[in-house]
């Protein structure tokens, strides 16, 4: 229908754009090591392949992990009662019926799940345990509609310019908060690769 098709583009537009401003920032601040690398594997690739390089994937889920726009999280009403194991001998019930949320931005941040959580560091991603703490699109039958939509743009866009353009940054904003976490006022300088 068409008005689904309306708020695919709205609900993502923004919430893509910035996603993209937030990695291409953490690149121009942090040069990480897995940008010479993404580029070393794209130069001798086709250019729809870029996209794929593991390094991509590195680099823009820890600007997600950092910056998620849906920094408040998710909230669900659980539809079964469920145990949460605490780690130690306390286990605490969370009956049918009730209502969870996920601050995503805590738990993005969460030294239980990532050494120097407040850090930007791409090589993370690496190892596949990474990812148990790891949902900027939630999770279930009730995840964002727009994420498949969402990653292709990402990593359309993002394999292009981090492959042809080093970013300085020239004011690093602000993160505002209202409905989405974005970096307000912040401009980067696209320098062209020689």
């Amino acid at each position: 229908r068409a008005a689904d098709v309306i708020i695919f583009l709205v609900a993502g537009h923004d919430t893509t754009a910035y996603s993209i401003a937030f990695t291409l920032l953490e690149v121009a601040r942090n040069d990480p090591l897995e940008l010479e690398t993404y580029r070393q594997a794209a130069s001798s690739l086709p250019r729809d392949e870029w996209r794929r390089i593991d390094e991509l994937q590195y680099i823009i889920s820890e600007a997600m992990r950092l910056h998620p726009v849906t920094a408040m999280g998710s909230a669900r009403t659980i539809g079964k009662d469920f145990v949460f194991k605490d780690g130690d001998s306390t286990d605490i019930l969370l009956p049918k019926n009730a209502f969870v949320f996920v601050n995503f931005f805590s738990l993005f941040r969460n030294p239980k799940y990532y050494d120097d959580a407040d850090f930007f560091r791409p090589a993370r991603w690496a190892n596949p345990e990474t990812r148990v703490a790891h949902m900027p699109f939630s999770l279930g039958p009730r995840n964002c509609i727009g994420q498949t939509l969402a990653k292709a743009e990402m990593h359309t866009v993002l394999s292009d310019l981090l492959a042809n353009y080093d970013f300085k940054v020239e004011d690093d904003g602000c993160d505002e908060y209202f409905l989405t976490l974005k970096p307000k006022g912040a401009r980067l300088i696209p320098i062209a690769k020689a």
